[in-house]
């Protein structure tokens, strides 16, 4: 063993978390926790136990997450040369009882929001033109409000019936998918914030996928991306392709993500922000379970005061899904999918000019 391993491996031993490291394609060194992770790890390809986005991904350090047996872990991946260390970040289930009421406070909540929403609607006009400023003001906050909480409750629910979601998959062109998401953001943001771009190193990519997730997942990337952004700032989103890989990221140059939260932020519910943005960590969640859902996965490079990347990575499907959609999640057409997921992104005056629209 060279001594550089020896030594570098001596203080893994110590690791609470699993670890396992990569040297030339091949496992060199796993500790204990690895062991009781995998028993059968001795003898294995690294392929045979994680993704291929967590074995290819270029970069010195990044968040992922794998699959084992019958939950995610997530993993910090840190590469350095010819090593690429996976770290396994340790964590707790859900209750099954806290689940159950979950589900009922999501269906109450879901309730009275669309009462509200109603309710909103016919007064609306009535407010906007008894020419009361204070009044027309208060309104707007409800509309901005009610379109918030529909974003938080969808993300909420969207994530309790993950493991048990099916697609409706289209033969669609990829790169007009994203372009569409794109475009539509900036005709809502109008100018306001930061700029965002789009780039695809192909003219198009026809595949099977779910269109109205895989749009969902851009423009869960995307309200992050605007929350953290200063307006002076930049969001690059990009289209490539790898092999028989579709990879798509978005990339800003705001503030960044600590590191102790970076470790966490594929776990629902255990993010936590110093601004206690609402819902925080709920839409990366998402992101990595249409990933998978599509036989991919998803990593996240961040620094602080720099920005953040996102990669999605779904394979090229030429030929159907055997999986339909038969849950009861429901996606809202048009201008109001993106008004919810852009909710708590514009200013009350923007939100209800596009809202009024």
């Amino acid at each position: 063993m060279r001594k550089i391993e020896k030594e570098l491996f001596g203080v893994f031993d110590f690791c609470r978390d699993a670890v396992i490291c990569l040297r030339d394609g091949k496992i060199v060194y796993r500790n204990s926790r690895a062991l009781a992770l995998f028993p059968e790890i001795d003898g294995k390809s690294p392929r045979e136990l994680l993704p291929e986005l967590i074995l290819e991904y270029d970069g010195e350090k990044f968040l992922g997450s794998v699959h084992v047996g019958e939950r995610d872990i997530n993993v910090v991946v840190s590469v350095n040369g010819q090593y690429r260390v996976v770290y396994f970040i340790s964590g707790a289930a859900a209750e099954s009882g806290a689940d159950k009421i979950a589900d009922a406070v999501g269906v109450k909540l879901s309730d009275n929001i669309a009462v509200l929403k109603i309710c909103s609607d016919i007064l609306g006009p009535y407010i906007e033109n008894n020419g009361d400023d204070k009044m027309v003001r208060y309104n707007r906050i409800v509309i901005k409000a009610v379109y918030t909480l529909q974003r938080i409750i969808g993300n909420v629910m969207y994530l309790r019936t993950a493991e048990r979601e099916k697609m409706n998959p289209v033969y669609a062109d990829m790169v007009s998918v994203l372009r569409d998401v794109v475009d539509t953001t900036c005709a809502i943001l109008k100018g306001d914030g930061p700029r965002i771009t789009f780039e695809s190193d192909t003219k198009e990519v026809f595949s099977y996928a779910d269109r109205d997730k895989i749009e969902y997942a851009v423009m869960q990337l995307l309200s992050n991306s605007l929350k953290y952004t200063p307006a002076e700032g930049k969001i690059e989103v990009k289209l490539r392709l790898a092999g028989d890989k579709i990879m798509i990221s978005v990339t800003d140059n705001g503030r960044g993500i600590p590191d102790d939260v970076m470790v966490n932020l594929w776990s629902v519910g255990s993010v936590s922000t110093s601004d206690g943005a609402a819902g925080a960590g709920l839409g990366f969640a998402i992101v990595q379970s249409i990933a998978r859902l599509h036989g991919g996965g998803a990593v996240i490079e961040s620094l602080p005061e720099k920005g953040t990347s996102v990669t999605v990575s779904i394979p090229v499907k030429k030929l159907p899904y055997d999986c339909f959609s038969d849950s009861d999640m429901r996606y809202d057409s048009g201008m109001s999918r993106y008004l919810i997921q852009y909710a708590d992104v514009l200013p009350a005056e923007r939100f209800t000019e596009k809202y009024m629209d």
